[in-house]
C-alpha cells in the first residue's frame, strides 16, 4: 500500500507545474521515506549481556588483557607492572558481532594458590563462557594449571595462550621474541591434555598484548558467549 501511495503522489506531483511538482515530490515522497528509514544504530540487534569468566594462574596475563579491554584507546600496556588481582575484578564491554551488539560482563578471578580454591564458587549457571589463560612458556606449571581447571564443575572453555615475554615487552611496544609456531604447538598440546580430561575446548587463541590482539580476543569471546 505504501508503494501505491508513493506512485499516486508522484503522478499527482507530475501534473503540477515544474517547480511546484518537484517541491511537492520532495516534500511528499523523498523526505518521509528518509525519515522512516532506520538509522544504523537502530538496526543493530541488542543481544543483551553475557557473563564471561577469566581464569588462569597468576602471571598468565588475565589482568593485562582486562586492562587493555578497559582502556580501548590504549595501544599497549603501561610501562609500570600491573598488580596481581586480589580477589575478583569486573568489567563490561560492548562488542559488535555479526548477530548484533553484545555486552560482555568480564569477571577475572585471581590465580594465586590461595585464590584458586574459590574458583568453583564463580562457576555459576549464568556464566556463558570461561576463558582459561595459560602462559605457554611455563611448562613446569602447565600440568598444575590443567589439574586446577579440570577439577571445576565445567566441561567447556576457551583456551587462551599467552607469553610472559610478550607481556613484559608490550609496554615498550615490542612484540614477543618467541616465534608464534612453538607457542601454537604448545597451546595445541594443552588443548589435547584438557580434552583427555573430559573437557570440551571448542577453540584456542594466542593473545598478543596489543590493541588488535585484545580486540580479536573480545570478538572471539563474544562469538562463543552469544
Amino acid at each position: 500500500m505504501a508503494v501505491s501511495l508513493r506512485r499516486w503522489t508522484a503522478w499527482l506531483c507530475s501534473r503540477l507545474p515544474r517547480a511546484y511538482g518537484l517541491a511537492g515530490f520532495v516534500l511528499c515522497c523523498v523526505l518521509p521515506c528518509r525519515c522512516l528509514e532506520p538509522s544504523p544504530k537502530q538496526s543493530q540487534q541488542d543481544l543483551g549481556s553475557r557473563k564471561v569468566l577469566l581464569l588462569g594462574f597468576d602471571g598468565a596475563g588475565k589482568s593485562a588483557f582486562l586492562w587493555l579491554a578497559e582502556h580501548p584507546t590504549a595501544t599497549q600496556l603501561p610501562a609500570e607492572r600491573l598488580l596481581a588481582t586480589q580477589g575478583a575484578a569486573r568489567l563490561t564491554r560492548k562488542v559488535q558481532i555479526t548477530a548484533g551488539l553484545l555486552e560482555l560482563d568480564l569477571c577475572e578471578v585471581g590465580g594465586s594458590e590461595t585464590l584458586r580454591k574459590y574458583w568453583q564458587h564463580y562457576v555459576t549457571k549464568d556464566v556463558r563462557c570461561i576463558a582459561f589463560f595459560v602462559d605457554c612458556t611455563t611448562e613446569d606449571r602447565l600440568e598444575e594449571a590443567i589439574d586446577a581447571v579440570a577439577a571445576l564443575p565445567v566441561r567447556k572453555l576457551l583456551l587462551v595462550g599467552t607469553c610472559q615475554a610478550s607481556r613484559a615487552g608490550a609496554g615498550a611496544g615490542a612484540e614477543a621474541p618467541q616465534a608464534p609456531a612453538p607457542r601454537l604447538a604448545r597451546l595445541a598440546d594443552v588443548q589435547q591434555r584438557l580434552k583427555r580430561r573430559g573437557l570440551e575446548v571448542p577453540g584456542c587463541a594466542l593473545l598478543r598484548f596489543t590493541r588488535d590482539g585484545v580486540d580479536q580476543l573480545l570478538q572471539e569471546l563474544a562469538t562463543v558467549a552469544a
